[in-house]
This record gives structure tokens, C-alpha cells and sequence, in this order.
């Protein structure tokens, strides 16, 4: 089979084509003004422990332990951020400010001595005024919880202030177009399907190939225009004198 009658196969059922990436595009629609993406605003922290005065004049690594601590520290900071007790200061803290009724999903990582906290709400305001209580939190109450682990008065100090963002924005367009490409392909599957199902000879070439015999003429097919003037004049030579 040509390439050619691939083609005419595709343009005899070209609605359905159309159809298929149509619905697919719609529904895509659908899907993204009913499930909204949320919000998720990022801090970026720091925990600096602090050198103690040294007593003697020698020589020591007071910098390099400090530097361990900070990473230990970071980690038991990420525990301190996942427990009720902060749990309850960050709601005491932001008590009729926030327009829902939870504080989101907050989660914690760390890069070395540089801790990443991101809020996920659906709300823009609401995840802003999270990741700023966190870090208002621990700057200011921070020794409630680091007594129990470190005896060298450690700092939370912000790296990067929040910022906010849409989750899942920049992939809308990329969404979209992927649900169009793959109705088009499947729009182009049903047609072809369709055309195997079916048991009707259209051209030619079809009819050589089921009868095994050469086509010897072939009426060409009487377009739309000369059909109408076919039907006017047989019209006119009906109408009584």
C-alpha cells in the first residue's frame, strides 16, 4: 500500500481525527480547572553553632567541629520541624491568619549545613505565611528546642527568604499539547481500524488487489457542482410548458 492511499484512508474519516484530539483537549481542560495546582513556597535555612571563648592560647580546630556540628544539627532540626511541639507553636503563631484550616504538607532537607524547607498548600498567602512563621520560629525560640541537643547556643538564620510558586505551572502547556498529540494518534488508530473492519472497495487499486484482475475503466466520481447542475437541469426539462 502507497503512501498515498494511507493518506486517503485518513482524510475519508477526517472528523473523527478532529473528534479524538478535540475531546482529548478538552478534557485535559477539565481536569486542570477542577484540580487546581497547589501552591509550595521554599526557605532556605542555616544552624550556626556558636564557638566557645577559648581559655589558653593553642592552636585548635574550633572551625572544622563547628562545621560537623552545624551538619548534625541540621539534621536534628529537621526532626524538631516534623514534631507536634513545633507543630503547635507554627498554628499558635499564625492563629486567624491563614485562610484554611490546616498548615499544608512541610517538608525538610538539607544540602550540607543548608537546610530546604518547602510548605505545599493551596493557597499562595497561606504557604508564604508558613515558611516565614518556620523561620521566625526557630530564630526566636530555637534554644526551647536546641537546649536538649547542643550546648553551643546554636542560630537559625535565613539563607534565602520564601518564595512561592505554582506547583506543576510550567507543565500545563507541555500537558496539553502531550493529550493532543496522543489523540492524534489515536484518532489515526480508530481510522484505520475502522477501514480494516470494512468491507467496502474504494479506488481502483483496492479492486485489482481483491479480484487479482486489471481494472479496465473507471467512472470517475461526479462532483458536488455537477451534481446540483445535473439535478437543476433535469428539474427545468420536468417543468410543463
Amino acid at each position: 500500500m502507497e503512501l498515498r492511499e494511507y493518506w486517503e484512508i485518513v482524510w475519508q474519516r477526517w472528523w473523527i481525527v478532529v473528534g479524538v484530539v478535540i475531546l482529548a483537549v478538552l478534557s485535559n481542560i477539565a481536569f486542570t480547572w477542577q484540580f487546581s495546582p497547589p501552591y509550595q513556597a521554599t526557605i532556605r535555612l542555616a544552624v550556626k553553632p556558636q564557638l566557645e571563648p577559648r581559655t589558653e592560647q593553642y592552636y585548635g580546630y574550633d572551625e572544622y567541629y563547628a562545621y560537623v556540628a552545624s551538619e548534625f544539627l541540621v539534621d536534628d532540626v529537621i526532626q524538631i520541624i516534623e514534631s507536634n511541639a513545633f507543630m503547635g507553636d507554627l498554628a499558635a503563631r499564625l492563629q486567624g491568619k491563614l485562610t484554611g484550616s490546616s498548615l499544608g504538607s512541610i517538608e525538610a532537607k538539607k544540602a550540607h549545613r543548608v537546610m530546604t524547607v518547602n510548605v505545599t498548600t493551596s493557597s499562595r498567602q497561606d504557604a508564604l505565611l508558613i515558611a516565614q512563621a518556620i523561620g521566625d520560629v526557630l530564630s526566636e525560640k530555637g534554644s526551647k528546642y536546641f537546649d536538649a541537643i547542643s550546648q553551643q547556643n546554636p542560630q537559625v538564620q535565613v539563607v534565602d527568604p520564601p518564595s512561592v510558586f505554582q506547583v506543576g505551572e510550567s507543565r500545563r502547556s507541555l500537558d496539553l499539547a502531550l493529550r493532543a498529540v496522543l489523540g492524534l494518534i489515536a484518532g489515526i488508530g480508530i481510522v484505520f481500524l475502522l477501514d480494516y473492519l470494512s468491507d467496502t472497495l474504494r479506488g481502483a487499486a483496492q479492486v485489482e488487489r481483491a479480484l487479482g484482475l486489471p481494472v479496465l475503466g473507471e467512472i470517475p466520481r461526479e462532483s458536488r457542482r455537477a451534481r446540483e447542475q445535473s439535478i437543476e437541469a433535469l428539474r427545468l426539462t420536468k417543468r410543463p410548458a
